[in-house]
């Protein structure tokens, strides 16, 4: 199963210099809690924006991206990926376990077809500064080809002042 895991403020942005607009300890919690012994997956700019230096700690790291010289620099903490098409992509990445896509925006884009489910943490402010949003493609086939589940946690950090909804969503199966 492919599941996304994605946070973003009311215009659909997600980050900025590559870094996050929010600091929302629950919500970076609840990430560690869905993710840790997992594999995760992620385009090279999230990779280099992490605070270690061999990717995440406790999980399995797929890094996708399009240097060939990234590609040369293989660690046994990270396998990195590069990008011939999603087809190679997926089968890289087998069948058989789990995968969490936790970002950027391209990835989100090129593997949102593939995404059985979403956990989301719509922030509740705008983000002017902002220079990474969600695609227009990834907003709307979130919104028209999932659905929500019945139960959300919604949140407010005194610290930022931010209100927040994180919102579980499977996608819907046609008959």
């Amino acid at each position: 199963m492919i599941k996304m895991i994605v946070a973003s403020g009311e215009n659909f942005e997600i980050g900025k210099g590559n870094s996050l607009l929010w600091n929302l300890p629950e919500d970076l919690r609840y990430f560690k809690q869905q993710t840790l012994n997992q594999s995760v997956v992620m385009g090279s700019n999230t990779f280099k924006s992490l605070p270690f230096e061999n990717g995440l700690p406790k999980r399995e790291n797929y890094v996708i991206t399009r240097d060939l010289n990234c590609l040369c620099s293989i660690s046994k903490e990270v396998k990195f990926i590069g990008v011939p098409d999603m087809k190679y992509i997926i089968n890289s990445l087998g069948k058989h376990q789990d995968y969490w896509v936790i970002g950027g925006a391209q990835i989100y884009d090129q593997f949102i077809d593939f995404v059985d489910e979403i956990h989301w943490t719509c922030v509740k402010k705008e983000y002017p500064e902002a220079d990474v949003f969600l695609t227009k493609n990834t907003v709307n086939k979130m919104t028209v080809d999932f659905q929500e589940r019945s139960f959300n946690t919604e949140g407010y950090d005194s610290v930022s002042d931010t209100y927040y909804t994180i919102k579980v969503l499977d996608r819907i199966k046609e008959d």
